[in-house]
Order: structure tokens, then sequence, then C-alpha cells
């Protein structure tokens, strides 16, 4: 037996002996395109869409797939490619010749199966052909198995395309879970938006495309308050137009309403109503994303009733775009949130302690035109808890700040910033401090992190991490 037929072999044995429940786990990495840099995030919905967990009362099925991911990884059956600023995993990979023994066991046992690249007219073939799992290539007949897998994803109960399904093959999908659109174009997106509430156990609806200044409304079905079993709603570039909940029957003196125990994110909502109905609905809500702009009819702040976010108990990211004024003043932040991302909000830097006085905030992303004017001068005792701070694209200049107005920051982003002067000298005695990312910049912002990172390993601290590039090396 040859060394690599050898470790095949003791690669099957740690295989063999996984416990039962980490099995379909494992197998499941043979969905996946070779060297594919995997995202934690989207891996925990499809084991949770795909139905491969093994429930528990005390924990959430999202929570289940992260211990069961972190076993795999122990097991080094699984690497950890990158990790997110506050040591969470972000990605995954896993080694060729484990791969290929996922692909192997996954046929076997008719984990799933493989058809070679098809034409668009055979898909509703496809869409009904009868294996649990059933993957899509590129490659050619006389390629191995092993070879890289087309965009075109169908599961058992996981579809994941690049095109846009017509009414009579999403009726068809009764059954699939997760649904993933990739798209460069929206043509007939509004009938497939309304098919898809015919999918009574749809768990996850993303949809993501190309960035565009033309990226058209979707709206949402009315029917979506009406299943349980929705847990992730998001668009990654454009909004959703989400309708108010449909009106309730009264039965028996009580009111006949659906709640939406499962829903967990709802990302790129246009003008979101947060009435006493909808947070009723809705209250295990952990990630928004909300759009205010345009207001029409007489509308203010009062008729969308935003100051009911503080009601969502279990919120912990909110992504906040706005190009109406007062915008802090009206929208009522959550005290338990822990991500906050501002976008277009015209805030001033004063503005900011209402934000620097969230008790658990761990993360801030102050995006282009969140917040205007030359000087920022933080208060102290405020962002107590802040490990990571991210400023794009802002017209600051002056800025003053140490260890005690972010005692515990751990990464710093700088991006697109043309007028700072440079970043703080002070920033670099943060104890926690652990990276410095300056994208884009002008040259004296470059010099300071420069410096920063000079100063530090001249007192002993290697720990500190300082990238940068110029406009120059961007158009690489």
């Amino acid at each position: 037996m040859g060394g690599d037929g050898l470790c095949f072999e003791i690669l099957y044995l740690s295989y063999k002996h996984l416990p039962v429940h980490l099995k379909p786990c494992f197998l499941y990495m043979a969905t996946y395109p070779e060297d594919s840099k995997m995202r934690i995030s989207e891996l925990v919905k499809l084991w949770v869409a795909e139905g491969i967990l093994k429930p528990m009362r005390s924990r959430s099925l999202e929570e289940i797939a992260e211990d069961n991911l972190k076993d795999l990884i122990d097991r080094n059956l699984i690497m950890i490619h990158s990790y997110w600023f506050s040591n969470k995993m972000r990605t995954c990979t896993i080694h060729d010749l484990l791969r290929d023994l996922s692909i192997r066991e996954a046929l076997k046992e008719n984990f799933l199966g493989v058809t070679m690249k098809h034409s668009l007219e055979k898909r509703s073939r496809i869409i009904d052909d009868n294996k649990r799992r059933l993957i899509t290539q590129r490659s050619s007949e006389e390629e191995r198995i092993k070879s890289s897998f087309a965009k075109l994803h169908i599961l058992r109960k996981v579809l994941k395309m690049g095109y846009v399904c017509s009414d009579e093959e999403i009726v068809r999908l009764f059954n699939f879970r997760y649904i993933d659109f990739r798209l460069t174009m929206f043509k007939n997106m509004l009938n497939t938006l309304e098919s898809v509430s015919l999918l009574w156990n749809l768990q996850t609806v993303t949809i993501a495309g190309a960035w565009s200044f033309k990226q058209p409304t979707i709206n949402l079905p009315a029917e979506i308050w009406e299943m349980p079993q929705l847990r992730h709603i998001k668009r990654d570039v454009g909004v959703f137009h989400l309708p108010d909940p449909p009106s309730t029957n009264i039965k028996n003196g009580r009111r006949d309403v659906m709640i939406l125990k499962n829903l967990q994110t709802l990302r790129n909502i246009r003008n979101f109503g947060c009435t006493d109905e909808v947070v009723h609905r809705i209250p295990n809500l952990k990630k928004l994303g909300i759009t205010y702009k345009r207001f029409r009819n007489g509308f203010g702040w009062d008729h969308y009733e935003v100051y009911n976010l503080a009601r969502l108990r279990n919120l912990e990211t909110l992504s906040l775009e706005s190009s109406e004024k007062n915008v802090l003043q009206n929208v009522c932040l959550p005290p338990w949130l822990k991500k906050l991302c501002l976008r277009k909000c015209g805030l001033c830097w004063e503005d900011l302690t209402a934000v620097g006085s969230l008790p658990r905030l761990q993360v801030l992303k102050l995006m282009y035109g969140s917040v205007k004017g030359r000087e920022w001068n933080p208060v102290e005792g405020q962002f107590l808890e802040l490990k990571c701070l991210r400023f794009d694209g802002t017209d600051l200049v002056e800025w003053t700040a140490d260890s005690s107005h972010f005692p515990r920051l751990e990464n710093l982003q700088l991006r697109f910033l043309d007028y700072l002067k440079e970043i703080p000298c002070d920033i670099g005695e943060i104890p926690t401090l652990r990276s410095i990312s300056v994208i884009l910049c002008n040259e004296s912002v470059n010099s300071s992190a420069r410096k920063i990172q000079e100063d530090q390993q001249n007192l002993g601290n290697s720990d500190l991490r300082v990238r940068w590039n110029d406009r120059d090396d961007a158009m690489v």
C-alpha cells in the first residue's frame, strides 16, 4: 500500500470512530468545492436547514451546529481559516484528502448524488430528482467527482443558484428549507418572491447580487408573517419592503396571532414599521438591518414607531441607514446591542455619546456619511466594552483618544480617510489592541500607523499588527 493509501486509511478510521451525530456534519463537507473557504455563518444555517443536527432542549440548533463544528476542529477534521476580531471563527476549510474521504463516504452512504453540468432546460428534471442531496458540477464527464462544483447546488432541502425559478419550479420545492439566489439581474424577481410564500417549511431566504445603482426594492409577500419556520431573511445588496402583518382574527376573546419564534435575521428592510404588532410577532430577532429614507405622504419618524426597537430584547446586531434627520433622537437603541453599523445618518460626533453609553457594545462601524464634522473628542468612561472600531469615508480631521476612551479595543479599521491628520499616538497604549488596518487613507494616516507600530515594538509589544496600503496598491 502506498503512502497516500495508508494515509487515507488512517483518515478513514478517524471518520469511522466519529460519534453518530458528527458524521453527517463531516459528510456535508463534500458539497463544497475544492479549496473552499467556507463561511461558518452559512455552514451553520445549512446544517440547520438540512435537519442533520440532533436537537437539545437547552440549546438552539445554531448553538448545536457551532458545538459540532468545534468538535470536528478539535479532531483535526476541519481547519479554521480565519477569525473575526474577537477570536470568533469566521471561515473554515478542509484538507483535500479529507474532502476526498467525505465525498467517497457520502456517495457510499447515499448522502448525496452528483450530476454533470446541464442546460437550464433540464433544471426542472434535476429539481425533481429523488436524491437526498444533488450537486451539479461544471466539469466534463471524464473529470473526477472531486473537481470544482458549479454555482447551482440542489440539495434535499437546500437550493443555491444563479437564476430565478419560474412559479412552476418554486411550487415543486415545497420541502425546501434554504433558498439562496446569487443574482446579477432581477428579472421575474417579484413573481419568484411571491411564490416563495408557498414554501411553508422555508427557514432561510438569501438574495445576493452584483452591486449597482439600480437595485429595485423587492416586496416580500404578506404571507411571510404566517411562515413559522422562518429563521433568516436577508438581502446583501438592495432592500426589501416588509408589509405590515395581516389583520388578526379574534377567537374566544383572544387574538389569533402567528408568532415567528424562530426568526433571528431580518436584513435590509426599507422603512421598517416597528409597531407593537410587529415587535410582538418577532420576539427572538437577533440581527436587524433597516433603511429609512424618502418619507412620503406626511409620514415621519412617529409613523414607523422606531422607539419600539428597544423592545426587541434579543436584538444583538443592528445596521441602520438613513437619509432622514434626527436619527438617534428618534430611534431608541436597545441597551443590549453588541454590534452597531451606521450609514448615511449625518450625525455629529457629539451624537455618539448615545452610542458610547451602550453597555454591551463590542463592534461599531461608522460607514459613509454616518458622522460628519472635523473633530471628535470621545467622552471618557464610554465604549467600555468596544472591541472593534471602524471608520469609512468620514471627513474627520482631528481625533483625540487614548486607553481611557476605548479601554478594551482590539481592532481598529480606518478606510478612505482623506482628511485625518493622524491616528492618536496614545491608541497604541491600549493594552488589548491587537491590530490596526489602514486602507486607502492619506499618507499622514499611514505614517502615524507605522509610528505606533514602531513605538510598540520598541516597548517590547510584538503582538500589535499593522497593515496598510495606498491607492495604487488597491488597484492591483
